[in-house]
Formats: C-alpha cells, sequence, structure tokens
C-alpha cells in the first residue's frame, strides 16, 4: 500500500498528527517536525470519504478493544505517565483521558471533528501531560478543552473549501488560525501554552525574526510551509516546490541579518540569581517558614560574594501573605533587608502581597470582606523590592492561571468559586489582579517583574519594555509540576521574550531551572533541578526598542482582519452563485 494510501485513512494520519506535534515540542529538539505537522491530518480530511456508506462500521465493544492497547500504549508514551511519582495519579490521568481517545479513535473514520479532535488530543495529552501533577482535575480540563478550541480553525476550513479555491480556503485557515491563538491570550479561559510559535524555541537562531512578530510570525511561517508541502503532495507543481524554497529561506536570511544586527549593551550590571529549592507543597507550612528564612539567608549571603547590584529571588519567596502598608514592618522582610550591603544594593522577590480598601472603596470584584470591619481586601500573587531606605513598589500579576487563581469571568461565575477553585497554596479564593504592567526602580534602573505564567505571554511581557524597562526577571515556581517537561518548556518560553524586546533576563525559580539568557536568546548558567544554587552573572542594558515592543501582535490584528474580509468574499461569491 503506498503511502498516500495509507495518509487518507485519517485515524492512523491523526494518530500521526498528534505525535508529530508532541514530537515538535519542547523539550524534544525535533522543532522541524512542526512543518508538517498537519499534513497528514489535512490529507486525511481532504481524501477521505467520511460519507461513504459501504463502510460498515464495527460493533464498538469490539473495536474499543481492539483500539484499547494501541491508546493505553500512546497514553502512556505521550502522556509522560513512566515518570509519574503515584499510582493514584496516574491511574486517574488514564481513566481521564483515556476513554476521550478511544471514542475518537471510534468515529474517527467516520467524522471529520472526531479526525481533527483526536490528532489535538494526542498533541495536547503529550505535551502538556505535567498538568495533572498540581491537580488531576485542573490538568485533564486544559487537556480535554483546549483540542476542541484549536478545532475551530480547521472546522471552518472544512466548511469553506467546497465553495471557494483551494488558495482562498488555505488562507481562511492560516487566518483563522492566527486569530485563535491571538483570541486565545485575551480571554478569562487562556491556556496559551500550545501556541504553534513556541515550538521554534528550540531553534534559537531560528526565532530571532521575532524581534519583528512575536510568536505569531512562528504560527504563521510554520502553517505556511505545512500548507505547500501538503499542495505539493498532492499536485506535483515545481512552482510550489519553488515557493516551498523561497517561504523557508526568507524567515532564515531575516534570522542571519537580526543575528548579526543585535546593538551591543550600553552598560552593564551585575546580578544574583538565588534557587532555594524549597518543595512547593510544604512551602506554606507555618511549621517551615523559619528553616526557610534561613536558607535564604544563607543563600543571600553566598551571592554577596559577588558583590552583585541586585539579588533575585523566586515567586512567592515569603510563603504567608503581608499587607501591603506594613511592608518593612514583617520580620522576613526586615531579615532580608538587614543581608543588604549598600544602598545601591536591591533584593527582587516574590510575595503574596494584601490590598486594604477602606470602608470598601474603589474594591475590584475579587474583593472579600474583612471579619468584622467595613474594609474590604484584595490578595495579590505579587512582586517587591526591599532596599535600605525602605522603598515600597509592587507589581501585582495581571497573568492568572484559570481555576487556580482566579475564577474565569469572576463577575457573572463568581458564586461557583468555592466549587470549582483548585487550591496549590498562598490563598483560597480567586486573586486580585492588576489593570496594567508595573516596572519596579532602584538607583535609575528599572526592572520588569514578570510572575510565572506572566511570561507566556509576548504582547504582555512587551508592555514592560515600553514602561522603560531596563532588564526582565523572571520570578516563577515551577515545582508543583515536578521533574517532568512542563517547568522545562516554561524556561524555553523565556528566550522568545528576550528575542522579542532584545532584554537579558534573570529567570529564578524556586526549584528550577534558573538562568540567565542574553537578548539574542542564549541561555547561560542554567541551573539543575532539585537543587539549591547561586549564579552570578553581569548582565547587559539594552538602549533599544524593538518593533514587536511598539507594535505587539499586531498579526493577530491582521488576522483578524483578513479573516473577516475572506469570509465576507466567500459569502458574496456563494450568493452569486446561488442567483446564476
Amino acid at each position: 500500500m503506498s503511502i498516500r494510501n495509507w495518509l487518507k485513512n485519517p485515524l492512523l494520519s491523526a494518530y500521526l498528527t498528534g505525535i508529530l506535534g508532541v514530537l515538535a515540542f519542547p523539550p524534544s529538539p525535533l522543532f522541524i517536525l512542526a512543518f508538517i505537522l498537519f499534513v497528514p491530518l489535512l490529507y486525511a480530511l481532504l481524501h477521505h470519504d467520511f460519507s461513504c456508506s459501504s463502510i460498515q462500521k464495527p460493533h464498538f465493544i469490539k473495536y474499543a478493544s481492539g483500539y484499547l492497547w494501541l491508546s493505553i500504549l500512546t497514553g502512556l508514551i505521550l502522556g509522560g505517565i513512566l515518570e509519574s511519582q503515584g499510582v493514584e495519579n496516574t491511574l486517574a490521568w488514564i481513566v481521564g483521558v483515556l476513554p476521550a481517545i478511544i471514542l475518537t479513535s471510534y468515529t474517527a473514520q467516520y467524522h471529520r471533528f472526531s479526525a481533527i479532535y483526536l490528532a489535538l488530543l494526542l498533541w495536547n495529552t503529550g505535551t502538556c501531560y505535567w498538568l495533572c501533577y498540581a491537580s488531576v482535575a485542573g490538568g485533564l480540563g486544559a487537556i480535554l478543552v483546549n483540542p476542541l478550541l484549536q478545532s475551530l480553525p480547521i472546522l471552518l476550513f472544512l466548511r469553506i473549501y467546497s465553495k471557494t479555491t483551494n488558495r482562498i480556503a488555505y488562507a481562511v485557515l492560516i487566518a483563522a488560525w492566527i486569530s485563535f491563538e491571538y483570541l486565545h491570550f485575551r480571554w478569562d479561559l487562556s491556556w496559551s501554552w500550545i501556541t504553534l510559535g513556541h515550538t521554534l524555541s528550540t531553534f534559537t537562531f531560528g526565532m530571532q525574526f521575532y524581534e519583528w512578530t512575536g510568536a505569531l510570525g512562528g504560527s504563521l511561517w510554520i502553517w505556511i510551509v505545512n500548507i505547500l508541502i501538503l499542495s505539493i503532495f498532492l499536485h506535483h507543481n515545481n512552482r510550489l516546490r519553488k515557493f516551498l524554497s523561497v517561504a523557508i529561506a526568507l524567515p532564515l536570511l531575516a534570522d542571519f541579518i537580526f543575528w548579526f544586527h543585535v546593538p551591543q549593551p550600553t552598560q552593564n550590571l551585575t546580578v544574583s540569581i538565588v534557587q532555594p529549592n524549597i518543595d512547593p507543597y510544604h512551602k506554606f507550612d507555618e511549621n517551615t517558614v523559619q528553616k526557610q528564612l534561613q536558607t535564604f539567608i544563607s543563600l543571600i549571603r553566598q551571592a554577596q560574594k559577588d558583590k552583585p547590584d541586585w539579588i533575585i529571588l523566586p515567586e512567592t519567596a515569603i510563603p504567608y501573605s503581608i499587607w501591603e502598608e506594613r511592608l518593612y514592618q514583617d520580620t522576613f522582610i526586615k531579615m532580608l533587608q538587614a543581608e543588604l550591603i549598600h544602598e545601591k544594593q536591591a533584593i527582587l522577590l516574590g510575595i503574596t502581597s494584601v490590598r486594604r480598601y477602606i470602608n470598601g472603596q474603589n474594591k475590584t470584584v475579587s474583593a472579600a470582606r474583612l471579619e468584622g470591619t467595613s474594609d474590604w481586601y484584595d490578595m495579590y500573587n505579587a512582586a517587591t523590592i526591599i532596599t535600605k531606605n525602605g522603598e515600597v513598589q509592587f507589581h501585582r500579576k495581571s497573568k492568572l492561571v484559570p481555576l487556580v487563581e482566579r475564577m474565569p469571568f469572576l463577575s457573572v461565575l463568581g458564586f461557583l468559586e468555592k466549587y470549582t477553585m483548585i487550591h496549590l497554596g498562598g490563598g483560597s479564593n480567586s486573586l486580585g489582579k492588576a489593570d496594567k504592567v508595573q516596572t519596579l526602580h532602584h538607583q535609575k534602573m528599572r526592572v520588569a517583574p514578570i510572575v510565572c505564567y506572566e511570561s507566556v505571554y509576548g504582547n504582555y511581557v512587551a508592555d514592560f519594555s515600553k514602561q522603560g524597562a531596563d532588564f526582565f526577571a523572571i520570578i516563577t515556581n515551577d515545582g508543583w509540576w515536578r521533574n517532568t517537561s512542563g517547568y522545562i518548556q516554561h524556561a524555553y518560553y523565556a528566550k522568545m521574550r528576550a528575542i522579542e524586546n532584545r532584554k537579558y533576563i534573570a529567570r529564578c525559580a524556586n526549584t528550577g531551572r534558573s538562568m540567565f539568557i542574553d537578548a539574542r536568546g542564549g541561555v547561560h548558567q542554567p541551573t539543575q533541578w532539585w537543587k539549591e544554587a547561586v549564579i552570578t552573572q553581569t548582565i547587559g542594558i539594552m538602549n533599544y526598542t524593538t518593533l514587536y515592543t511598539r507594535i505587539g501582535d499586531v498579526l493577530g490584528w491582521i488576522g483578524l482582519l483578513g479573516l473577516t474580509f475572506l469570509m465576507l468574499k466567500i459569502r458574496v461569491r456563494v450568493k452569486r452563485n446561488q442567483y446564476a
């Protein structure tokens, strides 16, 4: 049987696309597979006769038993279950995901949607399985729901494919996907981890053009190459081969130009990163506070040997909440402040801050009443700095993890909060969120304090550059996911933020991976997982503003406008044909 006949089988093509998606994503170095990721699935969708009545559906029980072992094996490999530290977690994960795999496998040959969903489900499963280590329910929710959203652009493409030319249909597919990724960054159920352009985060040289386009430019490039390869596979057209060569060469040429035109830093700064390696599942136990403080003091004194200008501690370094107006009255803060050796030095760290609203004035939708008073308060996952002169500054996290840090659509669905929120420590209700980014400054130096999940949002991070940030400090606590690919993916994504804005980054992770990243995306001194560490480096301050910093995800707007125009054009053509 030829390759073409094999690829016409939607079940096999769906499995192939799903596996390619997993292998193309970090930490795998096989990013090149992203450029053929959708070819098998699209070929099957366009060439398999889903309406063929001559195909007799097998009995479900017989069929399911045949694919049960294949599905279990797929779940084990793609989901990384072999890394699990507990049988209960493993069984819960298998019970949650495998029924969806088996059911969609059963119907993939008879329904286009099932084939699409199966491919995207496998991709999401193998890429984000680690979410289940923090919360099985939350992880399964993301893994099962995100493929539904990702399938929308492909379903739209199939709906209009027979109503217009191939060229316009493919343009709709690209525009719809770019629009989807753009909008997925911007709503309360945002889960933008599997943005297609993120596959290139293991290909540092290949991301240099993100200085203009951001990660959406990578998504655009990957889709164009996928469609050209599919078209060549279908039509054997030499002209298309030339287009493909140009489509591959142009971004690489741009990468080459950008790589050698990154300006030199205008000044330098010495930064130390402290990785305390505190188990997040025990971090918020009040009996461990003193030991944690001793750990930080010891590591800060080790860092002081290198005489750094800034010392960076991780997200929620202090394991309890602090009223913002009493910051320097806290014992933990006072002891950290005492470790500063001169007025030019500063410590940046993550805290859970509490903001008071006197008599409820200006309270937000997430605010709660302070028991026994007329005041209200908000809790924030925040960053602050400690200085000798007692400067009080806060950046309150804006991009909150849905259902973990904040109830989606809180003003409407707030009544469900106590039933659906997943508690991982540091608070019990929805956290407050800031309306905009806030740089922290000391001694004429501005730092962008990017808290954990915020680092996934390119357009959001660029706002720090617009505010004049001299360097980025990403503080995070990735230990919830254990030793899986989750924390590695998160670390790789930081490279994109460095390239998009041409800023040096100090990335401080509680349990690893901490590291420094230069303006080209190069990684320096990456730490090991689950080990205490102190690393110090002289980083550059770039007096340079990139195009992406200025315009952000403008490709998303172009995608939305292009999709609107193309759909109107198709509608006019359909109406014209009806009256012809």
